[in-house]
């Protein structure tokens, strides 16, 4: 098979090189034989190459000569020995220490800090082959149908990152610097989102701004340009001039360490990931640790306790719905063959040539021609790396990167160029003004209907709105505007319509629930439906009840169920913002009509409880409650009765609402004079309600 073998630091025969005769292993009792399906490379792998004594110390160093490197993996189980631990078939990474499990820390239960610890691809033989031998004694784990390689070879980066976030003891309401916003610093990022709740802030700071993009994805709520920005102003500026509560050091550079001593609070706690060479840092002022600040010094390595807690929570978060884990999207930026690997590895261990390339995570993949790279969208290969035959191919499945670094005031303030915002039942009326005003200011909307003709109805021709017949054809009306179709009482369509936003957007920014309406009698036949005839005009007592719930499902139904879903998402985030539309109609008492008024007093009540719920995940909620609003759609479903003069008798402002108010109304509702602004109900009516 092939295989890179690394007889010490270096290239060529001494050092790293490929062979292609190596032995396939043999497999003993309790044994896997997995054909490697990807291998990430690490820091240390850098390390290993450029000769640190760490690694190759001849008599500490943790590497054996001629050993097959790597050590972060997932691959499929091809041959099961004896008693084994798996299926063929199975996709499994597994833990990367092989313990003794005799010596006094691993009787203690701390096996990954043995005195005999072996790691694969230091130690015993890893991951950068065709084929690799899984031992007996190596917990295994096993990934669920569905998920894919890209994302199952994060497990090992993201164990460490969950052990580090254990080791900080994180509260709510903790403020937190990742200080490097490389795979396991934006692994804390999105463990920190996953596991722990709370409102807690969390920047990230780098150089490399496509790391802060990347953790800005994961979740973090600020980043800061270290090549620009003052970090220790903006952390001060964020917590009254404290400092920060916890500060995880994953950048394995000397100055972090000196940084992260100062902008720690007194008694804040200082995480240490990353590891460098040439051992103590000798520029750091250590008497802020005690004297100065009495601070928590805290070391954490690898994914901590072999067979621990880590890991399991790992494969749980690569396991789960890619709203609660957008992380991955852009963890894994470039996949190169085997015969690659010099090219990988110089990437890896040259900072500017990491930026140059935009590289979260490298991985090493056995299937892959030899001579083609596959790069995600806003990942590259610089034209002077690429020589000879190699092809350069972006990924059949992309992964969405952020496609530039946003402010690292990440409050939604100030104009809504570049925001994702959903606005459900937007094919006409009111929906389509709100769409038509919140495009103009630069967002990208999603429009929404129950089947493509829906805008051919009525002839919503306005100043902003002209006539279309489809809905592809009004989202064209508008740059970067995409649409989706459906019912959205029906919680699995909902679930469709997320996921194509998703594919096409990325994320979702801002919800509007603007989906609704009455429903009507009359046309030829007399049907009841929710776009012709006159409106129903129930009473409390005569309603029957099969009305009552189409008119329910209508309103607050579709409310609930798009808001269930996306909040997800932006919860995951910590950012975001919903607006619902409901109707002056759930403000007050009325004989008639009784069902629609009741159904949209569920939005505006449901409103109210949503954003209490969401509060501590910064997300807001509001409500718009328009009053009398013409439309095609109203003026066609009165008809005769439709008298223009008598209504504005019942107006502060002597004028029907236009549907342009509402969508005025949910602007300003995104804009940055309202967000301290969440649960409030705002009536749009003129007056008429005063």
């Amino acid at each position: 098979m092939r295989a890179v073998v690394a007889n010490g630091p270096g290239y060529g025969q001494n050092g790293y090189h490929i062979e292609d005769d190596v032995r396939v292993p043999d497999v003993g009792p309790g044994e896997l034989l997995i054909a490697v399906r990807a291998t990430g490379l690490c820091g240390s792998d850098a390390k290993m190459l450029n000769g640190s004594d760490f690694y190759w110390d001849e008599k500490n160093g943790r590497c054996k000569r001629g050993v097959i490197p790597g050590h972060e993996f997932v691959g499929e189980v091809v041959k099961v020995g004896r008693e084994g631990k798996a299926s063929v078939g199975d996709l499994i990474t597994v833990e990367s220490g092989l313990a003794c499990r005799a010596c006094w820390f691993c009787l203690a239960g701390n096996l990954h800090k043995c005195d005999s610890l072996r790691l694969y691809g230091q130690g015993v033989n890893g991951s950068m082959a065709v084929y690799m031998l899984v031992h007996k004694e190596s917990p295994i784990h096993k990934f669920p149908a569905g998920v894919s390689v890209v994302d199952a070879v994060a497990a090992e980066p993201l164990s460490i990152s969950i052990h580090a976030m254990d080791r900080g003891e994180i509260n709510g309401g903790d403020t937190v610097v990742i200080s490097g916003c490389g795979a396991v610093g934006i692994g804390i990022i999105a463990a920190i989102r996953y596991f722990i709740r709370g409102d807690v802030k969390i920047i990230g700071i780098d150089f490399l701004k496509h790391k802060l993009n990347a953790a800005m994805h994961a979740g973090a709520d600020y980043v800061v340009d270290l090549s620009t920005e003052d970090a220790d102003v903006f952390i001060k500026s964020k917590t009254e001039g404290r400092g920060a509560d916890c500060y995880f050091e994953c950048s394995g550079h000397p100055g972090s360490v000196k940084n992260g001593l100062e902008f720690l609070r007194k008694m804040g706690r200082f995480i240490h990931c990353g590891l460098w060479d040439g051992g103590c840092c000798g520029d750091a002022n250590w008497n802020l640790i005690s004297g100065f600040k009495e601070l928590d010094v805290v070391g954490t390595s690898l994914g901590g306790p072999i067979a621990g807690r880590a890991w399991p929570r790992a494969v749980e978060m690569i396991s789960a719905s890619r709203d609660l884990v957008p992380f991955l999207d852009s963890f894994v930026t470039h996949r190169f063959p085997l015969e690659q690997f010099e090219l990988a590895h110089n990437i890896l261990k040259n900072g500017a040539l990491t930026g140059a390339c935009r590289a979260i995570k490298m991985v090493l993949d056995p299937g892959l021609d030899r001579n083609t790279i596959v790069v995600s969208p806003g990942a590259t290969i610089p034209l002077e790396l690429i020589v000879g035959d190699l092809k350069i191919v972006q990924a059949e499945k992309p992964i969405p990167l952020l496609q530039q670094l946003q402010s690292h005031v990440q409050e939604m303030k100030g104009a809504l160029s570049g925001k994702v915002v959903w606005v459900t039942g937007s094919s006409r009326g009111i929906g389509r003004s709100i769409g038509a005003r919140l495009a103009s200011e630069g967002a990208r909307v999603v429009f929404h209907g129950t089947r493509m003709s829906s805008p051919s109805t009525f002839d919503d021709t306005t100043e902003d709105t002209q006539k279309v017949d489809t809905l592809e054809e009004l989202a064209s009306l508008y740059k970067g505007c995409g649409y989706v179709i459906g019912d959205l009482t029906n919680e699995k369509i909902v679930n469709k319509c997320v996921e194509s936003i998703h594919g096409d957007m990325g994320r979702i920014d801002v919800l509007v629930c603007c989906a609704g309406g009455n429903i009507g009698i009359g046309g030829s036949s007399g049907e009841r439906n929710a776009v012709g005839g006159m409106p129903v005009s129930d009473d409390g007592v005569r309603i029957p009840l099969e009305d009552a719930t189409k008119v329910m499902d209508n309103n607050f139904l579709t409310t609930l169920t798009c808001c269930k879903r996306v909040s997800q998402e932006m919860m995951v985030r910590r950012q975001g913002r919903i607006v619902m539309i409901g109707s002056v109609a759930g403000c007050i008492a009325r004989p008639k009509g009784v069902m629609y008024a009741v159904s949209k007093a569920a939005v505006h009540h449901y409103c109210k409880c949503l954003a209490m719920q969401l509060r501590e995940f910064d997300i807001s909620v509001n409500c718009i409650a328009p009053g009398m609003t013409v439309t095609s759609r109203f003026v066609r479903n009165l008809g005769d009765q439709f008298d223009p003069e008598a209504r504005k008798k019942e107006n502060v402002l002597k004028r029907y609402g236009e549907a342009v108010d509402t969508a005025n109304a949910v602007s300003v509702l995104c804009s940055a004079d309202t967000s301290f602004w969440t649960g409030q109900i705002v009536r749009v009516d003129g007056g008429a309600t005063l």
